[in-house]
């Protein structure tokens, strides 16, 4: 039997080759095919970091699926989560990194103030640039630093004892018609969330005034039979009972509190707002001082990623890349959104500078018109 015997160069050749090959294999194992060639770096230094320290807003009930698909690609990772309020999340890091202690590593909000500052100040988001950042679109990234996790568009609901889902009303405009052709299903029985009081319903209601020259007009007229609520337990509760018709310039967290309670799901109707859908960004950024940070890399990319947003779309958020399906989540999507209400009649808020300054001046208006 003869043997046959490779130089030592053609050897160590041979194994440069199958440990590159192996390495870009674990990696479009794990991580899209067209990350950096050396993102197996950030993978590896990820793992060894071993844990992320997320401050946001969002609930334990929602995290579970994002997180749930994030650990199994990156087992090695623990991930922690607060549930704070949206301007907590920025006050908490702030007082945090002051003091020298060790603080978040990405931070998750509503408070679009928090992140235009937060922008504004260049100290608190990472200069990092994501892998996924070609395959999202502009709006979604409208400070350095700041991406979008998800969207929370605003809609309409209804009690369908009281209203036939084929005459409920199509958007705000709408309502404010059947409330003259039909009174006594709409009089005195108009919900929605107090915009002194409630911060979506602040952003929601100055957006619409800002893009829609008739706005003002609308609710005026909707005000004298509307009543307004500090959060969406007290709507959906009023909305069930029948004291409330109909909700309007509600957050997708409603639908996600209507879908998982069996008797608000019976009741429960609600159409997108065809005369003007607001799109309320929830901002996440890697923090400029993370303690671990290639996990925050490696999570916030994993989050704007395909996979990631389909893991957003199926803890009841709304994902907003093309490319995710509609049958790969639990609702809808932004492109479904755009294709029922129009273009033309999506106004997405960002946290800027102009946003924060168009609800001021909204709220001054707002206290006037009631006297306040």
């Amino acid at each position: 039997m003869q043997f046959r015997f490779h130089s030592l160069g053609k050897c160590l050749g041979l194994a440069v080759a199958l440990a590159v090959g192996l390495s870009v294999s674990a990696r479009a194992q794990v991580v899209p095919d067209y990350y950096p060639a050396d993102y197996a770096q950030i993978i590896k230094a990820a793992k060894a970091e071993k844990q992320l320290v997320v401050y946001s807003t969002l609930p334990a009930s929602i995290w579970k699926s994002i997180l749930g698909a994030f650990n199994a690609k990156f087992p090695e990772i623990t991930v922690k989560t607060t549930d704070f309020s949206g301007d907590e999340v920025f006050a908490r890091q702030a007082a945090e990194v002051n003091s020298g202690t060790a603080s978040a590593d990405v931070l998750v909000s509503t408070s679009l103030r928090g992140f235009a500052e937060a922008a504004e100040s260049g100290k608190v988001f990472s200069k990092y640039k994501s892998a996924e950042e070609a395959h999202l679109p502009e709006w979604s990234r409208p400070l350095p630093g700041a991406y979008t996790l998800a969207i929370n568009p605003q809609f309409l609901m209804y009690n369908k004892k009281l209203i036939s889902p084929d005459a409920a009303p199509q958007g705000i405009s709408d309502i404010v018609q059947k409330l003259k052709s039909q009174p006594a299903a709409y009089e005195k029985k108009l919900g929605t969330y107090d915009p002194l009081q409630n911060a979506s319903g602040r952003t929601g209601l100055a957006t619409y005034v800002k893009h829609n020259p008739e706005a003002w007009k609308v609710l005026d007229a909707l005000t004298p039979s509307s009543r307004y609520e500090l959060a969406v337990g007290g709507l959906l509760t009023k909305l069930v009972t029948g004291e409330y018709s109909v909700v309007y310039n509600v957050t997708a967290a409603a639908l996600g509190v209507a879908e998982s309670n069996r008797a608000y799901k019976d009741l429960i109707g609600w159409n997108f707002q065809r005369d003007g859908t607001v799109i309320i960004p929830l901002g996440i950024g890697m923090t400029e001082k993370a303690p671990n940070p290639n996990a925050a890399k490696l999570f916030l990319d994993f989050a704007l990623s395909h996979a990631g947003q389909v893991a957003v779309g199926q803890g009841g958020m709304t994902p907003y890349r093309d490319d995710v399906k509609k049958e790969e989540i639990k609702f809808f999507t932004y492109k479904e959104i755009v294709d029922a209400v129009g273009q033309e009649n999506i106004i997405v808020a960002g946290p800027t500078k102009k946003q924060i300054e168009i609800e001021a001046e909204f709220v001054a208006d707002w206290k006037r018109r009631l006297g306040k």
